[in-house]
């Protein structure tokens, strides 16, 4: 049995058991392509954050999307490291790995 614990928003959820696994990404590629699916994955949740904070912010003025800048920031900074990585694997003629599971549980 898998369990998930997380925060949203600085409010405690309730510990749930994981209840769905889809497995996105499975496989290897070489470093054009695994730059192509990080860019797009990556790229996806960060304009979900955008959204998010537009959305907000036509509703209310003062809304506050401090949640999703930080996302927005955090993401920004994975996706520049996930770039040098692959350069990297580009550097020394590896293919790279990528392995992306989405769990889902009620909260």
């Amino acid at each position: 049995m898998q369990f998930n614990n997380q925060t949203k928003h600085n409010q405690e959820m309730v510990l749930t058991e994981v209840k769905k696994k889809i497995q996105l990404v499975d496989g290897v590629f070489n470093p054009s392509e695994a730059n192509d699916v990080v860019n797009a994955l990556i790229g996806e949740k960060i304009n979900h954050h955008k959204l998010q904070c537009l959305s907000m912010r036509i509703e209310n003025d003062l809304a506050e999307t401090g949640y999703h800048e930080a996302r927005i920031e955090e993401l920004e900074k994975e996706k520049e490291t996930l770039k040098k990585y692959i350069a990297d694997a580009r550097a020394k003629g590896y293919q790279v790995r990528i392995d992306g599971m989405l769990k889902f549980s009620f909260i």
